[in-house]
């Protein structure tokens, strides 16, 4: 299988509309309606420089692919609507930019037309998707942060099944931010992209810059099984993701 189809994959998981399947568990929880309050209260922002690095291996474990791509994102002086342009797509370390432009900017593109607040933020109550406060919790940048898990599911059309995914925000006690999103996919395996997913993980960081919440980092996992010249073939992909110089669309 080619690691476009690996992108592909991922740009699709990760452009999804989240919509909201269970019932809140929560009661009134000041921590969780102050970071639900500063996060709603922040304008959406668009990251101007997107960089990728991933890493396919076979079932054994072998690595076989490193890709490495840059993106930047522009805002068209006229509608303001953002629109992405590779710089650099890097596979084993040969430039692979000009032959792959159009499909990988195309599923970029999609990406920047569905941008959102990261599940379960995205709701317009995002406390119905919390099933419970945690009792442990976890260090991040030397601050001791509160867990809330969710589940949330998915939907990428009215053709497609709908996925589900369950998920834990991280929020420091200190300035109600979610310093990070941990999630994963629920209901695998299942077909996508014409592969079969067996795992999905995505782990998300954040930050809070001048009033702005904003993305900053993400770590994903994916494990998949598909065919390539009519042979079984199992991958399983790691990439990580970082987004600079943001910049707000009024969407």
């Amino acid at each position: 299988m080619s690691s476009l189809l690996s992108i592909t994959i991922k740009r699709a998981l990760h452009s999804a509309i989240i919509l909201s399947l269970f019932a809140s568990a929560l009661t009134a929880d000041p921590l969780w309606e102050q970071a639900e309050r500063l996060v709603l209260n922040s304008p959406i922002l668009v990251p101007g420089e997107v960089e990728t690095h991933q890493l396919v291996f076979d079932g054994k474990g072998d690595q076989q692919v490193e890709n490495q791509l840059l993106f930047e994102t522009l805002k068209d002086p006229a509608t303001g609507v953002p629109h992405g342009v590779l710089k650099q797509l890097l596979e084993n370390n040969k430039d692979k930019t000009e032959k792959s432009r159009k499909e990988v900017e195309q599923d970029f593109q999609g990406e920047l037309n569905s941008i959102e607040r990261d599940f379960p933020f995205h709701l317009e109550n995002p406390s119905d998707a919390v099933t419970e406060k945690r009792e442990e919790t976890k260090i991040i940048l030397d601050r001791e942060c509160v867990g809330y898990d969710f589940v949330v599911t998915k939907s990428d059309g009215e053709d497609e099944e709908p996925s589900r995914f369950a998920g834990t925000v991280w929020i420091d006690p200190n300035t109600a931010v979610p310093l990070e999103i941990e999630s994963h996919m629920l209901d695998l395996p299942r077909k996508e992209e014409g592969a079969e997913i067996v795992s999905v993980v995505i782990n998300r960081q954040y930050g809070y810059e001048n009033g702005s919440f904003i993305t900053l980092s993400e770590q994903q996992q994916l494990w998949l099984n598909a065919k390539f010249l009519f042979k079984k073939i199992v991958v399983y992909m790691e990439s990580e993701t970082h987004y600079r110089k943001h910049w707000q669309w009024e969407k």
